[in-house]
């Protein structure tokens, strides 16, 4: 597959820890490390994904985003990537089983909506 990504610092949020997530220049989402939760890289697929040329409705397109973006968590140093959001807006197309498929899983003692990849 050839997918350009770039991430860049977002100025969007008040947090300053929020990382916007490109793929052929369409957005997929944004990353956003919590302080109290140190070890986790949130990916939020749903924000600002609201350009039509790239929706995750192909399998193979979101297994490489998920590689990608798995590849840049142990860039950075993160324990785990997790999902919260995956189911509004254009990323309506993720559901649990293709999130499982991509390596996804639900950790006991953590909420349920929340789906964590090493």
């Amino acid at each position: 597959m050839n997918i350009q990504y770039r991430y860049e610092p977002s100025s969007r949020y008040s947090s300053g820890n929020v990382t916007e997530v490109y793929a052929n220049d369409a957005p997929i989402g944004i990353l956003e490390s919590l302080s109290a939760a140190s070890e986790q890289l949130s990916w939020n697929p749903d924000d600002r994904v609201y350009n039509v040329p790239f929706q995750f409705r192909n399998e193979d397109t979101f297994l490489s985003v998920v590689s990608e973006l798995k590849r840049f968590k142990d860039e950075q140093g993160y324990k785990y990537l997790t999902i919260w959001t995956y189911n509004n807006g254009y990323a309506t197309q993720i559901n649990k089983n293709l999130l499982e498929k991509a390596g996804f899983k639900n950790i006991p003692d953590q909420n349920p909506a929340c789906m964590f990849l090493e």
